[in-house]
């Protein structure tokens, strides 16, 4: 949290904050039973080579394994014992490390909610981060299987104005307290805008003034005239209208 602390803003307030379901590690976790089973089955196949083991059997009773085994065996031979171990335990480390770097990197992923935006964070020791703001999204999408809805995982995808347009958050724990608090956050968003200074009407003069009389004067002695009959309506329209352009 104390990186994250370092991204917020002045007067911005974590709304909700959570990582991954641990429902993410179960990919890594299969990984690391296969890469263990597959370094457990080379092992022995190695024994099985030297006659030793639980697969030496197997292997001796299939028809024109033992010609090929006894080529292989010799330069095996050649290879120290230690060096053998060390490959083998070099093996093991390797998918034991791919499943704990998973688990350091679940735990520390965040997806978080502010009162502004919407931010990720990535990494263990080198830290990136990704932000969605509030006022930029346009729309947010959840989706859950039937393992996820009994398990409580989802996937969130927020749909954004900016130039990468669509932001996805995988195996999200409780996918729909984090779009309902998202949601509320953007309706309670209210973004800085500068205030509108009223513009002053402009100031009557005289000569406005008397002009604005003047053709007031003119239209109702026009109409007078008409009303008199002593011009027609097409007469009327006409200089009322030539008048009325003269503003």
């Amino acid at each position: 949290m104390g990186y994250l602390n370092k991204l917020l803003t002045t007067d911005e307030t974590i709304l909700r904050s959570q990582r991954q379901h641990w429902a993410a590690l179960l990919p890594a976790l299969m990984r690391l039973i296969s890469g263990l089973f597959w370094v457990l089955v080379l092992f022995q196949v190695y024994r099985a080579v030297f006659g030793d083991g639980p697969l030496a059997g197997l292997i001796r009773s299939i028809p024109g394994v033992a010609g090929v085994l006894s080529p292989v065996r010799g330069v095996l031979a050649v290879v120290p014992g230690w060096a053998v171990l060390l490959v083998f335990g070099v093996m093991v480390l390797s998918a034991l490390w791919g499943f704990v770097h998973t688990i350091l990197m679940w735990a520390s992923n965040l997806d978080v909610v502010t009162t502004r935006r919407v931010i990720q964070v990535h990494g263990i020791l080198s830290k990136s981060s990704f932000d969605s703001s509030l006022e930029k999204i346009n729309d947010v999408a959840m989706q859950q299987s039937v393992i996820g809805r009994i398990l409580g995982y989802g996937t969130v995808s927020i749909m954004t104005a900016s130039d990468v347009g669509l932001n996805t958050m995988y195996y999200l724990a409780d996918p729909l307290a984090f779009k309902r608090a998202l949601l509320e956050a953007k309706v309670g968003f209210e973004p800085a805008r500068r205030p509108i200074t009223p513009q002053p009407e402009p100031a009557l003069t005289e000569a406005t003034v008397a002009a604005s009389s003047n053709i007031e004067q003119r239209l109702q002695q026009l109409l007078v005239l008409k009303d008199k009959g002593l011009i027609s309506f097409e007469e009327y329209e006409m200089r009322r209208n030539k008048i009325l352009e003269a503003l």
